[in-house]
């Protein structure tokens, strides 16, 4: 690819930040959820966990694929596979 650039930020850099941001919303989550509901077991508070984590990765990831899709010069025709079917 002709526009082709890398990343300017190292990749465990990129990586940390990631884990940081799934770190902070996790443990904000807890802490309210803990807050609504102060018995909340082990069980169920890694349920949550797992569920947030699982459904935000959902989210996340349509977004970054049209940013992606929209940056490539390329026309879409039938045989084109799109995130959302192959995340099905």
């Amino acid at each position: 690819m002709e526009t082709y650039s890398p990343n300017a930020t190292p990749l465990p850099v990129l990586l940390g930040s990631f884990g940081g941001i799934i770190a902070m919303v996790l443990a904000a989550s807890l802490m309210l959820a803990k807050r609504i509901q102060p018995g909340l077991q082990v069980a169920e508070q890694l349920t949550l966990c797992w569920f947030l984590l699982s459904k935000s990765s959902g989210i996340l990831r349509p977004g970054w694929f049209g940013a992606e899709v929209a940056d490539l010069d390329w026309q879409a025709d039938s045989s084109t596979v799109s995130s959302k079917d192959i995340t099905s």
